[in-house]
């Protein structure tokens, strides 16, 4: 079986193996060109490809102590200025002890999936696939000492912007957006939920590394 969806983390969550098809430039995810489709559609129904899992994190908002909203997510948790072009102040907490205070204009806590997505643009490392681990990357930080941090995947995230959120918003995986207001702390942690998906023997990670990043001669 096989559907063709818009939004696979929605779908993937059912369990139903995915496949990618790349419809842009250089998604990573999405390895399988339009032109390949009904070669790969055939692979599956023969039963050719792989299925294997990924991980998801879930992230819940915390509102006057009661929580507010819930969702997994597959790539990334965005958590970002809204229309005013100042910087937020930005805690972040792991495992319950400070981790940071960042004056920025956002923050990215991303899977290894989601780690060539927005995380990448940011500056941040890519993560092998099945890494137990998620990354957090500050956006436009204004400090050079600030860096992107790689944690276990088993760790508790809270995050709170630490004072007027000025709009800001958490952002789910680029398709769910969620205002945040003052006081608010966003938990983010490993979900319980995977994720299946097809994988193209002749497609693989590092492969595709050097070729959509170009780093062949």
């Amino acid at each position: 079986m096989f559907i063709i969806v818009m939004r696979p983390r929605t779908f993937g969550i059912f369990g139903i193996p995915l496949i990618g098809i790349n419809a842009g430039k250089l998604g990573f995810l999405m390895s399988i060109s339009a032109g390949e489709c009904g070669k790969v559609i055939e692979d599956i129904e023969e039963g050719r490809l792989s299925v294997y899992e990924r991980f998801l994190l879930d992230v819940s908002v915390m509102r006057s102590g009661k929580p507010h909203r819930f969702s997994p997510f597959m790539n990334d948790a965005v958590i970002a200025r809204g229309t005013l072009s100042r910087m937020i102040p930005i805690e972040v907490w792991i495992e319950d002890e400070l981790f940071s205070h960042y004056w920025a204009d956002g923050l990215i806590v991303s899977t290894p999936t989601g780690s060539t997505a927005y995380n990448l643009s940011a500056g941040g490392p890519i993560l092998s696939p099945t890494l137990p681990a998620m990354v957090i990357t500050p956006i436009c930080a204004h400090t050079l000492a600030v860096r992107p941090f790689v944690t276990d995947v088993h760790h508790r995230i809270r995050v709170r912007i630490d004072g007027d959120p000025q709009e800001s918003a958490l952002t789910i995986d680029g398709q769910e957006n969620f205002r945040l207001q003052e006081g608010d702390e966003i938990f983010i942690s490993l979900s319980e939920t995977k994720i299946k998906l097809y994988e193209p023997h002749h497609k693989q990670f590092y492969q595709l590394l050097r070729k959509k990043l170009r780093w062949q001669v």
